[in-house]
């Protein structure tokens, strides 16, 4: 049920409204601001220049939002990490829910620091703390950094905090080819902040019509934000029932995203309603890691396959002479 990855287009000359575009400037600095500690320096130089280039130092970054909750973005996440991983990347996946984190759940870890140690100026260790020392290994062949769960200092984090925590992203160069985020689910600064920081920004959604509703309310947030990787914007169906529902959905979510926003919808895959994914979360193991021929699973492997064509990354995580984008 692979449906092939079409480019988002924005058209020339498109404008956001000048409130929007100044928050996109100051955005645009998120990578320029990443945490300077002695154990882990960020090149200034490595921050991605507007056009959407390659940083250097910087891993490969794939954001995973969503407009509304519920529809399997995190199972998403761990399941692409580990297919990613399988074709010989380093991954690490950074869970980045700044309250209600669950990744570790999904994996059935128990982890001993999370991701609200990482922010600036609200360690309760002395040390600089930083993603790549939260990065701990995973049963499942990829690293997580484990998000924040039942915290409110890292629920309440302001946009200046969730830009430079979203430019920490560059300290896992080291030991990641590409890095998954579960950026959370909604419109929130936090959710915005992972997505500005990515070289792949993906949007979750389910067939329901409050899923795609949601999911249009974070592109709309996105486009007027003008996210600077905009061409790489993708959609991501998950739970569907068959092409006819995939054809449906992305006709008329495309209808109103080219109307509205002035952007051709890219569809960079779709999975299927799958029993075993529902069983997978209940026993805290992911649906790759157990055995089965589910048609999700042939279908979580093309996606990791278009994410590694669309990111310029090969099987065995080197980058590729092509250009990401």
């Amino acid at each position: 049920m692979s449906v092939p990855s079409i480019a988002v287009a924005i058209p020339t000359g498109s404008r956001a409204e000048p409130a929007y575009a100044d928050q996109a400037a100051r955005l645009r600095s998120l990578a320029e601001s990443a945490v300077r500690a002695p154990e882990a320096r960020v090149d200034r130089s490595s921050a991605r220049s507007d056009t959407g280039g390659s940083r250097t130092g910087w891993p490969r970054v794939l954001a995973i939002g969503s407009g509304k909750g519920g529809v399997g973005k995190t199972a998403i996440a761990v399941n692409l990490s580990i297919a990613l991983s399988r074709s010989g990347l380093r991954v690490t996946l950074v869970d980045g829910d700044l309250g209600t984190a669950n990744v570790d759940v999904v994996c059935g870890m128990s982890p001993s620091r999370r991701l609200d140690a990482a922010i600036r100026g609200r360690s309760d260790r002395a040390e600089v703390v930083t993603l790549a020392t939260l990065s701990v290994p995973t049963p499942f062949g990829f690293r997580l950094v484990p998000g924040a769960a039942a915290t409110t200092r890292a629920a309440d984090l302001g946009a200046t905090g969730c830009r430079e925590l979203a430019a920490g992203l560059g300290t896992l160069g080291g030991e990641a080819d590409v890095v998954v985020v579960d950026a959370g689910a909604g419109i929130g600064m936090n959710v915005r902040a992972w997505m500005h920081a990515a070289d792949l920004p993906i949007v979750v959604a389910t067939p329901e019509p409050a899923a795609i509703a949601d999911a249009y309310g974070l592109m709309k947030c996105l486009r007027l934000e003008e996210l600077r990787s905009i061409n790489g914007l993708s959609l991501l169906l998950n739970q569907v029932g068959g092409r006819v529902e995939v054809e449906r959905v992305t006709e008329r979510l495309g209808a109103v995203t080219k109307r509205f926003l002035s952007l051709e919808l890219g569809v960079i895959g779709a999975v299927s309603w799958d029993r075993d994914m529902i069983v997978a979360a209940r026993t805290r193991s992911p649906m790759l890691y157990t055995s089965g021929r589910s048609r999700a699973r042939t279908e979580i492997t093309a996606l990791s396959e278009a994410v590694a064509d669309r990111l310029g990354v090969s099987a065995l995580g080197k980058t590729s002479r092509r250009s990401s984008r």
